[in-house]
């Protein structure tokens, strides 16, 4: 499966201009860009092995066209308070939530865009 970079999905850095104007899911830490949204969800169609029609396009389109089916069937779903879990990190560069390893408080590496940006909420907040 082949993840773009985020200069060939011609996006920014940046996140959604919506989710720029609003409060966020979790306070003290920035917005996740438009690039970290679409490449955990493109790496979450590599891993759906999906019953294919006689003719399609690409399995880029198939995989696409079934989330599509899946994020319909999801809401309908209650709501969840504890959605994020326990959620104790935050990639500076990419904005990706995450889990810090105890061990190394201070940071760590961002296995989304391959840095090491990835720093423990409260560190976060302390900015």
């Amino acid at each position: 499966c082949h993840i773009p970079s985020q200069s060939s999905l011609g996006r920014s850095s940046r996140s959604s201009r919506s989710s720029r104007s609003l409060s966020l899911a979790v306070p003290g830490c920035k917005a996740t860009t438009d690039y970290a949204k679409e490449v955990l969800l493109m790496e979450a169609f590599c891993l759906w092995n999906l019953p294919a029609p006689r003719v399609y396009c690409c399995t880029f389109h198939l995989a696409l066209r079934e989330a599509e089916d899946v994020v319909r069937r999801l809401r309908r779903r209650k709501c969840c308070e504890d959605f994020l879990g326990s959620v104790s990190g935050q990639c500076d560069r990419c904005g990706a939530l995450a889990e810090v390893d105890p061990r190394n408080p201070d940071g760590g590496f961002c296995s989304l865009c391959g840095t090491v940006t990835l720093r423990a909420i409260r560190s976060v907040m302390a900015l």
